[in-house]
């Protein structure tokens, strides 16, 4: 036989006297609709709604053939009970027994009114389904995130490289060159920028009015790799001509 079944916890349950002549189940999906210029109105489909379901039944207050059982409360303190519940802004589980219907819910609305002179209590109830969010503190998701890698990658640190790159002899300028950018491309570092300039002064020209040094495209520059000193250095003093 159908049962409708609510859970505040193991020990304080209630089993509905009568049984509704219907329920209702309302099942859903999240849909966005946006507008979209030249396309007009497009549909987004979102994760799915909470279940909701409705339940339209009555208290009574004598027994009758239609009654789940004979020992039942006053049709007061079914109504006391379940405004205790809804009160305390916990969920409690509903469980149709015959059917698949087993599920945690949170009390939505609750309303009641008697009837007549028979002392019977008309209600309806109205549950959503309640789903727990658990947070997780930052040190779980780091544990949880480390527990499937057999070793933690560590990202590069900053440490002494060395320049391997063979310094040429001279070097043909092209269109943007500095001395600096010069310094810079052949050895690593603009600190080789001074000793280029001596060794090239003759090809360079100082205009005074900007305080800069012109170069002119396709001078060939002599580098004389002995003099220069190799880029070994992360932190290594530039001087920029």
């Amino acid at each position: 036989m159908m049962q409708f079944k609510l859970f505040y916890t193991d020990f304080r349950k209630m089993t509905l006297p009568v049984n509704p002549s219907q329920f209702r189940i309302n099942e859903g999906q999240n849909i966005k609709t946006s507008e979209v210029v030249k396309r007009g109105e497009i549909n987004q489909i979102g994760n799915e709604k909470l279940r909701t379901i409705e339940i339209t039944s009555f208290f009574p207050k004598n027994y009758s053939g239609y009654c789940n059982y004979k020992d039942f409360k006053e049709p007061y303190e079914y109504v006391r009970i379940i405004k205790e519940w809804q009160s305390y802004k916990e969920p409690i589980r509903l469980v149709i027994t015959t059917t698949p219907i087993n599920m945690v819910v949170a009390i939505q609305n609750f309303s009641y009114s008697e009837v007549g002179g028979s002392g019977n209590i008309e209600y309806t109830l109205s549950l959503v389904e309640y789903k727990c969010l658990k947070v997780k503190s930052l040190a779980e998701d780091v544990k949880a995130h480390l527990s499937d890698r057999t070793e933690l990658i560590m990202p590069p640190s900053k440490t002494n490289r060395t320049e391997t790159k063979k310094i040429p002899n001279s070097y043909t300028t092209k269109p943007g060159d500095t001395i600096a950018s010069i310094s810079k491309k052949l050895t690593g570092t603009f600190s080789n920028a001074k000793i280029i300039y001596e060794n090239n002064k003759d090809k360079i020209e100082f205009v005074g009015i900007t305080d800069t040094f012109k170069i002119q495209p396709g001078t060939v520059i002599i580098i004389n790799p002995k003099a220069v000193k190799r880029y070994d250095t992360l932190n290594a003093n530039h001087t920029t001509l």
